[in-house]
Order: structure tokens, then sequence, then C-alpha cells
């Protein structure tokens, strides 16, 4: 039994030693690969903010479903491209720091709330190891297949996945284990912090649009939101003016009744 954890960590050893030296190799060609990124980023920000104003202020209505449909598919091409620069990252094609690779790869997974640290282990462990049973990909096939047009929709689509990220975002918040095969503690708290900022992302842009669609309800209905009180004192307020238009009606019918009963008094 000793005998054969002592080969595991022999073959162990030698695995991390050839994936330094690869690491070492590398023709690294950061100006590059930073050139690509501010493009992808910049054309990514003005497709996302022009498809915004034209939805809202510019495309009549006829239009605006197709014209935000294929913006959405273009910006779906940008953030898979962005995917494929976490892939260029954290094989260190650009950057010997890991730490720079690690910020700019967050930044790229942030679209498509990929963890570039949960990645990047996912991916090196598949790597490490290839043509064994513990290979799995971070990004895998599914097992029904491809064969099909509504598997390749579905395998697209990937509904399920929302799921699982759900359930990672909570774990990460929970202090729970997020990866099973993540133990080491400096790469479980990356892959953390990760899910955190996602679900932070999340849980912001939801409150941000729970506060807009509630302005918009209290605009419709003709009333600020500033506060409960100054809705009570709005509608006193109506209700005294109503009350003092209906007393000034009411004495000027009264004043009207009186005059003539005394002008026909004898």
């Amino acid at each position: 039994m000793t005998h054969t954890s002592t080969l595991d960590s022999i073959s162990q050893s030698n695995r991390d030693a050839k994936r330094q030296a690869r690491f070492a190799a590398v023709e690294r060609t950061p100006l590059r690969l930073l050139a690509v990124y501010a493009f992808t980023l910049t054309l990514t920000v003005i497709l996302a903010a022009g498809t915004l104003i034209a939805f809202r202020h510019v495309i009549p209505g006829p239009l605006a479903i197709p014209a935000v449909a294929g913006a959405m598919i273009m910006l779906g091409l940008f953030y898979a491209h962005f995917t494929e620069l976490q892939h260029e990252l954290l094989h260190g094609h650009a950057f010997r720091s890991q730490g720079v690779s690690r910020a700019l790869g967050v930044v790229c997974g942030l679209p498509m709330l990929i963890s570039y640290s949960h990645y990047r282990f996912s991916h090196l462990r598949h790597h490490a190891l290839l043509g064994t049973a513990g290979n799995k990909e971070f990004f895998d096939y599914p097992k029904r297949g491809l064969d099909s047009p509504g598997k390749l929709l579905l395998a697209a689509m990937s509904p399920g996945r929302f799921v699982t990220l759900a359930s990672r975002i909570a774990n990460a918040f929970l202090g729970r284990q997020i990866d099973e095969d993540a133990r080491n503690h400096r790469t479980h708290a990356q892959i953390r912090s990760d899910y955190i900022l996602f679900g932070s992302a999340c849980g912001s842009r939801a409150a941000n649009s729970a506060a807009a669609w509630t302005s918009r309800r209290f605009k419709m209905r003709g009333r600020s939101p500033v506060s409960d009180r100054g809705i009570s004192r709005g509608a006193r307020s109506r209700r005294a003016r109503s009350f003092a238009m209906w007393r000034k009606a009411s004495c000027g019918r009264w004043r009207c009744a009186s005059d003539s009963r005394n002008q026909s008094a004898p």
C-alpha cells in the first residue's frame, strides 16, 4: 500500500515538473493578447450600449425585435471569444505573472459567469489526467451526445448550467466546498471569490431592475415613490382640496337660496 502511494506521489511530481517546464518554455505574446483583449472588450461595450440605446430610444417597434436579436447573437460571439481569451490566459500564453492573468481572466468570465480560477483548475487537471478515468473537462460534452439539432441546441443553451451556477454561488457564500477535487486552500479560496463576485453582480443587477420597475410603476400612477409619508400627505392634501371645493360650492348655493328668499319677501 505504501509502495503504491509512493509511486503515485512520484508520478504526480513528474507531471507537475513537466507542467512547469512547459509553462517556462511557452512563447509569450503579451502585446498581441492585450491588443486582442482591448479590441474585444471595447467592441463588446460599444455593441451592448448601442443595443440598449437603440432599443429604448431610436429603433421603432417592428424593427426592435430583429435588431436586438441580431445584437444578442453578436454579443454571444464576443462572450464566447472572452472564454477563448480565458483559455489563453490560464495557459500562461501572455504573462508570467499569475496575478495579472487572473485579473484579466476574471473580467473575461464576468459576461458568461465563468469562474476563471475554477476553469483554470479544471482545465489543467484535464491535461494532467488526459487518458485516465479521472479526466473531465470544465466544458464537458453531454452524455446524451450531439447527434441531432435538438441535442445540439439543448447543449448550446445548457439550462442545467444555471442551476449548477446558482448552487456554486450559494456554496461560495455559505463557505462550503465548491469542487471536491480542489483541496488546495488557495485554489479553493480563489474559486470561491469568483463565485461571490458573480453572486454580488447578479444581486446588484436584480436590485437595480426592481428599483427601476418600481419607479416606473409609481410614475404610471402619477405619484413619486419618495416615502409612504409623502404619499399619505399627498392623499390628505387631495382630500382637503376636494372638501374645500365642496364647501365653497355648498356655501355658494346657500347664499343664492338666501338672496332669492330675501328678494321674494314683502
